[in-house]
């Protein structure tokens, strides 16, 4: 500028004028991030989409260590953060930072997280084959079939259901307790097989076989009692000896039978095997007194057991000694009485002298 003096004298002068920049605070927009439940995530550069009116650097000067709802938060100084959800937690969770632009001015951002909740996918269980033995018409408990299946997931498994009739037309009750009793069909003997269900409780199932083997029963078989007979004839005289069996026995029931007998008696004799039981003995020629013959018994299941046979052989009178038959005596006593009598009366006289 000029100043004069009113006589002409000027003089020019300038004045300085000093203008003071006023500093602007930075901008911080919002910033989201998401992750599922149990999982940590790393949010992007939060700085990205901040900015400063005044053109400033910005950078983080803070920031939660721990979110809204508990959550871990972690700075990696690099404008990210590592953000871990709470255990079991799902929703909405935030945390906020601060952006300096380094001249004083500073701005708070928020960084939303949506935790999404995990629906675990189940896998079914497994179910492994069992097996149990057991004999005809004889009723079998079996292991708990449980202990050999299992579940990929950890989970419980339990008994859903069972085959209330084998393949083979047995009976299958469940116990409740992972075992099951199996009784097999009247008279059967062979394979045999039931199925069951297992489940985790979450849906998923898994059928299990148990495998049967039905073997032929093994009886203690008792041996039967063979009681010995006896028969009378005559010298030179057939006899025929009646069911010798009817006097045998056999514990268990079984039918009897004679499986051998002798065919020639302990004196010589013959004996024929007429197979319903009986035998015909003819002693040897002029024979009298005991004789003898054996014969065996079967219960059938493997059980015998042997009895003998006697004989006794009586003599006959064969006219060359003394015998009286009921005709002789008669004459007898009639030849013999005069004379008894006789001197019966000479010794009652005699007495009476």
């Amino acid at each position: 500028y000029t100043v004069s003096d009113g006589n002409g004298g000027e003089i020019q002068g300038t004045v300085q004028i000093a203008v003071n920049t006023v500093n602007h605070a930075p901008m911080a927009a919002p910033d989201s991030a998401s992750t599922t439940e149990g999982s940590s995530v790393t949010t992007g550069n939060v700085l990205v989409n901040d900015s400063d009116p005044d053109g400033d650097s910005l950078s983080i000067s803070g920031a939660d260590s721990q979110s809204a709802e508990g959550g871990t938060v972690v700075n990696n100084g690099d404008g990210t953060f590592t953000y871990t959800p709470p255990a079991g937690f799902s929703g909405a969770d935030s945390f906020t930072y601060t952006v300096s632009d380094g001249n004083g001015a500073e701005a708070q951002g928020t960084v939303s997280v949506t935790v999404t909740k995990v629906i675990p996918v189940n896998n079914p269980p497994v179910a492994m084959a069992d097996a149990v033995t057991t004999q005809q018409d004889t009723s079998v408990t079996t292991g708990d079939v449980l202990a050999n299946d299992s579940d990929p997931d950890g989970d419980s498994v339990t008994v859903s259901g069972v085959d209330s009739q084998s393949a083979q037309g047995g009976i299958v009750v469940d116990n409740g307790d992972g075992t099951f009793t199996y009784t097999p069909a009247s008279g059967y003997v062979g394979s045999d097989m039931f199925n069951y269900m297992i489940s985790d409780g979450k849906g998923g199932q898994a059928q299990g076989v148990v495998n049967i083997t039905v073997e032929q029963a093994t009886s203690t078989n008792t041996n039967p009692v063979a009681v010995d007979d006896t028969a009378e004839t005559e010298v030179d005289t057939a006899v025929t000896v009646a069911d010798v069996l009817a006097n045998d026995s056999d514990a268990d029931g079984d039918v009897l039978s004679i499986t051998s007998a002798d065919s020639v008696s302990e004196q010589g004799g013959s004996v024929d095997n007429h197979g319903d039981g009986s035998f015909t003995y003819t002693p040897p020629a002029g024979f009298n007194g005991e004789d003898r013959f054996h014969y065996t018994i079967s219960d059938g299941n493997g059980g015998e057991d042997q009895a003998t046979v006697t004989i006794t052989v009586n003599k006959q009178d064969d006219g060359d000694g003394f015998w009286l038959g009921s005709f002789d005596l008669w004459m007898l006593l009639l030849l013999l009485f005069p004379l008894g009598y006789r001197r019966y009366q000479q010794v009652a006289a005699a007495n009476r002298r």
